[in-house]
């Protein structure tokens, strides 16, 4: 969000929180591109295709860290208003093609705003709109997260991150300076998230989870749960869905365990149908 209202220490604060998470040494290797709203250079203007190529490409870090600083560093928050729906339509216009293109990884759309949808309308600026969108594109592959900086309307990000499949707003209205831990906080979510390649046929019942230490802990065979809500009162992983699995999922604590070792490794080993042969 490049809008005026972020002019200030609110702006000098979130370049150099993003600096700290482009450069931090745990980034390396997640590919990142970046984008801004309103548009450069028609300041409040809502057509979703002035956002359907990104600022800074794609990269991989820290190959592209030098391109992501250099342009937030050049970007000035003069923008007249918050363009949300055009940005996060032409955003996803770009990016669901990109992520449908991927085999056992993720996609994810970070919005960071500190205002309120007010440029495109009444009817493309209410959390029901937005929120639609985030639901497609999260069909289509994309989850959406939302970050609320000082000022932002916490509910309509809420919509958009529940609808996203992130499920709420990550609310640093109180502390614009946490930015970088948030980010930190959604990467070791997704250390914590593993997609399947959609080509590969196993069987969701045969399946074994080792967490292997690098820092003295013991090493863990993590169990299973059935579901998210089982994470409450068990440690272990789950399937986002047990019948048709597209990803295996850790609950929070182990989650905890597992990113609090900086290089740890995660065996995971599934078995083949019994109909499906065997693979030599």
């Amino acid at each position: 969000d490049r809008s005026a209202s972020m002019s200030g220490f609110m702006w000098d604060n979130s370049i150099n929180e993003l600096e700290k998470f482009i450069n931090d040494p745990k980034s390396s290797g997640i590919n990142v591109a970046l984008s801004y709203f309103p548009a450069i250079p028609f300041d409040a203007h809502c057509d979703e295709k002035l956002y359907e190529l990104p600022h800074i490409p794609f990269g991989i870090l820290p190959n592209n860290s030098s391109d992501l600083t250099t342009s937030l560093k050049n970007v000035v928050p003069d923008g007249g208003g918050t363009p949300l729906y055009g940005g996060m339509s032409g955003t996803y216009n770009w990016l669901i093609p990109y992520a449908t293109q991927l085999k056992g990884e993720q996609t994810l759309l970070i919005i960071v705003s500190d205002g309120s949808p007010n440029t495109c309308g009444y009817s493309y600026d209410t959390k029901e709109e937005l929120a639609y969108l985030a639901e497609y594109a999260l069909q289509s592959g994309v989850k959406t997260a939302t970050i609320g900086l000082t000022g932002a309307n916490i509910t309509t990000l809420g919509e958009i991150a529940k609808s996203g499949g992130t499920d709420t707003v990550i609310n640093i209205t109180y502390d614009p300076t946490a930015l970088y831990e948030t980010l930190n906080t959604i990467r070791n979510g997704f250390q914590c998230e593993y997609v399947f390649d959609k080509s590969q046929i196993f069987d969701p019942g045969q399946w074994f989870v080792q967490y292997i230490s690098s820092n003295g802990f013991p090493d863990w065979s993590i169990p299973r749960v059935l579901n998210k809500t089982e994470c409450s009162t068990k440690h272990g992983w789950y399937y986002d869905n047990n019948l048709n699995p597209t990803t295996l999922i850790l609950c929070p604590k182990p989650c905890e365990i597992v990113t609090f070792d900086d290089n740890f490794t995660l065996q995971l080993a599934f078995g083949c149908p019994a109909d499906h042969g065997v693979i030599k």
